[in-house]
């Protein structure tokens, strides 16, 4: 027989279960009607890192406008009327942000916050009347003459088994490695296994090749730059390639080549055109 204790605990467990059962309904019920506090702030906020300046193509205003009718009639709606993860989706879809998050606070207000859009490289048509911005993900921004940021800019034949997000690894070591970046201008891109870097030096061209062993590459070619051109002068090659393994070839534009104290190979190109090949001892 259960003694008058069991009991007890008996009835104050089902009376505890009753309870969290209709504590629990109450509060589902309180929760579905909750109405919305609003946008907090009052418009989306911008977020952007303090290590990089803002770019300035996305404002709060315009963040704000592009909600649409929801951003005013937000305020006093049920919260479960508000899909926040769909507006959430929505909003990492515009082309001018990087990412967005959406998320209700402890006051029943929205917090909307976005990220502009981080450009690696600026792309240009061929006939160069229009150019892109891209980001690490190959997410596309249409520029805009209101605002320039600082980035290579990129030209050249892309596809979608080639296309510039491919030429990222070569914009972060050019990223870390300034008195580079300074140099190159310019990025063309003829076909895949031919990147073309413009320096700000007139007279010359580098074929990078792939973008592969990027570090050995500019290694060789700052050994080219110290060791022949204040020899021959920067202006005596036209092209200047670094694309096979261990080797500099550079195409005179000019028949005659100077003597030089270095060891240059003379090699036939084509009709008139010579090149001279410099082997650096690099690693294959």
């Amino acid at each position: 027989m259960m003694n008058k204790q069991s009991i007890f605990y008996a009835i104050a467990t089902i009376l505890l279960a009753v309870y969290l059962g209709v504590a629990g309904v109450w509060a589902s019920r309180q929760a579905h009607a909750q109405k919305c506090g609003g946008l907090e702030g009052g418009s989306v906020q911008v977020v952007t890192d303090s290590d990089r300046p803002d770019p300035g193509f996305v404002t709060p205003e315009e963040m704000t406008r592009r909600l649409g009718s929801l951003a005013q009639t937000m305020h006093g709606r049920r919260i479960d009327d508000i899909n926040l993860d769909s507006l959430e989706r929505v909003l990492k879809s515009f082309d001018k942000l990087e990412t967005a998050m959406v998320n209700r606070l402890a006051n029943s207000c929205i917090r909307i916050q976005v990220w502009p859009l981080e450009p690696v490289a600026r792309v240009w048509s061929k006939d160069g009347s229009r150019s892109r911005y891209i980001n690490r993900e190959g997410k596309q921004m249409e520029a805009d003459a209101r605002f320039t940021i600082d980035v290579p800019q990129v030209s050249g034949e892309f596809s979608g088994d080639f296309g510039p997000e491919r030429l990222i690894p070569l914009f972060d070591w050019l990223s870390i490695h300034p008195e580079w970046s300074r140099l190159i201008t310019m990025v063309t891109v003829p076909d895949s296994s031919n990147v073309i870097l413009v320096p700000a030096v007139r007279g010359h061209v580098v074929n990078f090749g792939e973008i592969r062993d990027i570090a050995g590459k500019f290694d060789r070619l700052k050994t080219f730059y110290s060791d022949v051109m204040p020899v021959k002068g920067w202006e005596y090659y036209d092209t200047v390639s670094v694309k096979w393994d261990g080797q500099i070839v550079a195409t005179r534009r000019k028949n005659k080549l100077p003597e030089s104290k270095l060891e240059i190979i003379d090699e036939l190109e084509n009709e008139g055109d010579t090149q001279d090949t410099m082997d650096t001892g690099a690693e294959v």
